[in-house]
Formats: structure tokens, C-alpha cells, sequence
């Protein structure tokens, strides 16, 4: 590798000798060349137009045989080129072998030596092709120019070639929208199956509610009928009541009698308004259920459940602490001992606590 680099060097340089020699002849000759005669600043008279052709056709002929000259030149020193390349790749193959490879440098030694004899030989026939030098100097230009092009055209191509990445980009974004819809719309069949479902279970339940309402009517209806019968049996107790005050007033005697009739009828009516809080407490009508409540403490000032029911009321529906908390105090000093006067001393404690000296007030 080394010797053939050097060799490669070798013929380079002697090219380049060549070269300047053949400049420096034709600057010679260009020099010492006579000038036509003639008057200073004038052109040459013109001569005889056929035989100027006829000089111009022999220059024209000699520089076409120079020319093959040179191109016969160049092809040798191609072909001798391909055969040194040829041989780089055996020595590449045989540096294993020393003694072959100094055998080897001597013959590549002697060709070199050749092919510069070949080459300042086509340096001195060169001499005559300036021409054909500035030609292909112009030649260089405009491959320096569509070179200038390429690189231009190679700008494009990398512009292109990123357009072409960010399409490529979008498509795969367009592919992850595309997923991402279909997973859309995947979850909105869900949903909406879901909801049909919870839509028919909704149906379901309001038939379901709607015979509850039914019911309820019919109950209270039925209910309503006793209460007429109850506040018609009011009505008839209060008469009674007052026609037994006046007996009371003229009968002195039979006082105890009508006193245990009034207190029973007072208990009978106090029942009927207990059982119609409890039914409207049921039906989750709790202002009626409230005053019915109160009524019962109107006629039973000391009636326990009515003070817890309207505790109940006031606490956890109508949200009213302080009738709340004096209801569950009446209620704890009547019935200690109850299975929910736990529960009641736990909430005084609570909301006692939270509201202070206030609430109790």
C-alpha cells in the first residue's frame, strides 16, 4: 500500500513538471515569435481566403492529430492505471509475503519510472493543446456551476425529505387519532348500552312505584275513611263531652263516672292521633306527621313516644335542633330507662356540645 501510494505521488509530480514545461515552451515560442509586418495599430492586410482555409484546415488537421495523440496517451496511461490499481489489490492480498513484496516494489519502481517517461512525453505534446486546456478550463466552470446546482437541488432534496418524515409523522398521528376514535366510540356503544340498561331498570322501577302508588292510595284512602270516622267520633266525643260537662254541672254526684268517661275518651282520641303520625311518619310525610304528634302531647302532655317521635322529626327530616333537643330532654325525663334512651343521651351530648348553652335555650 505504502509503495503504491508512493508511485501514485511519483506520477502526480511528474505530471505537473510535465505540465509547466509545456507552459513555459509555448510562453517561450509566444515570445519569440516574429510579428507580421504591417502598420503599428492597423491590422494585417487580408490575404487570399482560400489558402487561409487551407492553413487553417492543416492547423485544424495537426491539432486533430495531436489530439489523438493525447487521447491515445490518456488511454494508455488509464489502462496503466488499472493495472497498478489491479496490483494494489494483490499486494493488499500478499503483505504477508515480504521478499514478494520488495520484488514487487522494484517492478512497480521500474514502471513508474516508465510511465513518468510516458508522462513528460504527454507533457511536451500537451504544450500545443492550450486550447484544448481552456476549453476545459470553460468545461470545469460549467461543472463547477451545475456542481453549484447540485448542491441546491441536494438542498431541496433535504427539504423534501423532511416534508416527507413530517407527512410520514402525520400519518402515524392520524393512525393513533384513528385508534383513539374508534376506542371512542367503542366506550360511547358502552355507555350507551349501559344507560339503555339503567333506562329499562329506571322503567322497571317506576312501574314498580307507580302499583306502589296505587297501593298507597288505596291505603290512603282507606285510612282517610277511618280518619273521617275518627274525627266524626271526635265530634260526637266533644258533644258528648260538653253534654257530660253540663250533666256534670247539674249531677254532682255522678262526677267520678263522667271524669273516668272523659279521661278514656281523651286516651281513645289520643290514640287515633298517634296512629295517624305514625302512618304519615310511614309515608315519609313528616309535617303531618309532626302536627298529629302534637296534637297527642295536647291531649297526653307526658305521652314518651310522641316526645321521641317529634325528637326524630325535628332531628333527622325537619332539622329543627332546638324542638329537636327539647323534645328528647322531655323524653329521657319520662322514660329513662328506654332501649333508645342511649341513643338519644348520645345526640343531646353531641349537639349540646356543638352548640353550647345556646341551644338549650
Amino acid at each position: 500500500m505504502v509503495l503504491l501510494w508512493l508511485g501514485a505521488g511519483v506520477l502526480f509530480l511528474g505530471f505537473l513538471k510535465s505540465t509547466n514545461a509545456a507552459e513555459k515552451a509555448v510562453g517561450s515560442q509566444a515570445q519569440t515569435s516574429p510579428q507580421q509586418p504591417g502598420v503599428a495599430g492597423q491590422p494585417p492586410a487580408a490575404g487570399n481566403p482560400e489558402v487561409e482555409l487551407k492553413e487553417l484546415k492543416t492547423k485544424y488537421a495537426e491539432l486533430e492529430e495531436k489530439h489523438k495523440h493525447l487521447t491515445q496517451d490518456r488511454d494508455n496511461l488509464l489502462e496503466q492505471t488499472r493495472r497498478i490499481l489491479k496490483e494494489r489489490n494483490e499486494l493488499v492480498d500478499l503483505t504477508d509475503s515480504a521478499k514478494k513484496a520488495v520484488e514487487e516494489k522494484t517492478v512497480l519502481e521500474s514502471r513508474i519510472k516508465e510511465l513518468e517517461g510516458l508522462l513528460n512525453e504527454a507533457g511536451a505534446r500537451a504544450g500545443g493543446a492550450s486550447s484544448e486546456l481552456s476549453k476545459a478550463q470553460a468545461r470545469v466552470r460549467e461543472l463547477e456551476l451545475k456542481l453549484e446546482q447540485a448542491v441546491a437541488e441536494q438542498s431541496e432534496s433535504n427539504r423534501i425529505k423532511k416534508l416527507k418524515d413530517e407527512i410520514a409523522q402525520g400519518e402515524r398521528r392520524h393512525k393513533e387519532l384513528q385508534s383513539e376514535k374508534k376506542s371512542l366510540e367503542q366506550r360511547i356503544q358502552d355507555l350507551e348500552s349501559r344507560d339503555m340498561r339503567e333506562l329499562v331498570e329506571a322503567r322497571k322501577e317506576i312501574k314498580q312505584v307507580r302499583r306502589d302508588e296505587g297501593d298507597l292510595r288505596k291505603a290512603l284512602e282507606g285510612v282517610q275513611g277511618e280518619l273521617d270516622k275518627s274525627k266524626k267520633l271526635y265530634a260526637d266525643t266533644v258533644k258528648e263531652k260538653e253534654g257530660l260537662a253540663k250533666e256534670l254541672a247539674k249531677l254532682p254526684s255522678r262526677f267520678s263516672s263522667v271524669a273516668h268517661q272523659n279521661e278514656r275518651l281523651i286516651r281513645e282520641t289520643a290514640d287515633m292521633h298517634y296512629n295517624l303520625g305514625v302512618y304519615y311518619s310511614q309515608q315519609q310525610r313528616m309535617d303531618l306527621a309532626a302536627r298529629e304528634f302534637e296534637k297527642v302531647l295536647d291531649l297526653r302532655p307526658d305521652d314518651a313516644s310522641s316526645h321521641y317521635n317529634l325528637g326524630q322529626i325535628y332531628a333527622e327530616h325537619v332539622t329543627d335542633r332546638a324542638k329537636a333537643i327539647k323534645h328528647f330532654e322531655k323524653f329521657l325525663h319520662l322514660a329513662p330507662d328506654d332501649k333508645d334512651a342511649e341513643w338519644v343521651r348520645r345526640y343531646l351530648l353531641t349537639w349540646q356540645s356543638y352548640y353550647g348553652k345556646e341551644i338549650i335555650k
